[in-house]
C-alpha cells in the first residue's frame, strides 16, 4: 500500500503531466511510509505507475484509444453475430477475452514492465486492433470521407513516427548509458545481474558516466 500512495502522490504533483520518466526511480519521496520503508521495486499496478510519471494525460489518451476499441468491437461484433459464423464468434470472444484479461490485470501486476511482455503485447494488440478493424464491419462512406479519412489515418502515422523516432533516440542513450554502467555493477556487487534491471544503474549518474 505504501507504494501505491507514494505513486498517487506523485502522479498529483504535475498534474496532468506526472513527473517524468524513470522519476520513480529518482524522485525524491513524498510520503513517510516510503521515505522510512523498503524501496524495493514498484507499486503492482501498472496504470498508476504510469500516471506517477507520465501523468494522467497519458491515462486519458489511454482511455481514448480503449473508448475506440470498445466501438471498433461492437461494429465488429454485430456483424459477426449477422453474419451467423458460429467458429468466428468464438474466436473473437476467446480473443477479446484474452486481451481484456490481460489489460485488466495490469492494474494489479507489472505486467507491461517487463521488456518481453511488451513486445508480445504489442504484437498481440497490433493484431487484435486489426481484427477489430476488418473491412467488412466498417460501415460504408462516400469517395469525400474516404479521402479525409485517408488523409487523417497518414497524419496521425506521420505523428506517431516522429514520436517513435524521438522515443528511438532515448531509448538508445539509455541502452549505452546502462551498458557503462553494468561494468561497474559487475565489478562493485559480484551479485549477477538481477531482474529489477534498474539495481544496475546509479542515479544520479556518475559525472565520468555522463560523457
Amino acid at each position: 500500500m505504501p507504494l501505491f500512495v507514494e505513486a498517487w502522490m506523485m502522479s498529483v504533483q504535475n498534474f496532468p503531466f506526472g513527473m517524468g520518466p524513470q522519476s520513480w526511480l529518482t524522485h525524491e519521496p513524498i510520503t513517510d511510509a516510503y521515505r522510512e520503508g523498503a524501496k524495493i521495486g514498484h507499486p503492482h499496478n501498472m496504470y498508476l505507475m504510469w500516471a506517477a510519471e507520465y501523468g494522467w494525460l497519458v491515462i486519458g489518451l489511454i482511455l481514448v484509444v480503449a473508448g475506440q476499441a470498445i466501438r471498433n468491437f461492437l461494429i465488429r461484433r454485430t456483424a459477426i453475430l449477422e453474419s451467423g459464423n458460429t467458429s468466428e464468434a468464438i474466436i473473437f470472444a476467446g480473443i477479446t477475452a484474452s486481451i481484456s484479461g490481460a489489460l485488466f490485470h495490469g492494474s494489479v501486476s507489472a505486467v507491461f514492465m517487463a521488456p518481453g511482455s511488451m513486445l508480445v503485447g504489442i504484437l498481440v494488440l497490433s493484431a487484435f486492433w486489426g481484427l477489430l478493424y476488418r473491412s467488412e464491419a466498417r460501415p460504408k462512406h462516400g469517395i469525400l470521407k474516404k479521402r479525409v479519412k485517408k488523409s487523417y489515418c497518414w497524419l496521425v502515422i506521420m505523428v506517431l513516427l516522429l514520436a517513435w523516432f524521438g522515443w528511438m533516440r532515448e531509448t538508445i542513450i539509455y541502452y549505452e548509458a546502462m551498458k557503462a554502467d553494468e561494468e561497474q555493477y559487475m565489478e562493485g556487487s559480484g551479485g549477477g545481474i538481477m531482474p529489477r534491471f534498474w539495481y544496475h544503474g546509479n542515479f544520479p549518474r556518475f559525472e565520468e558516466l555522463k560523457q
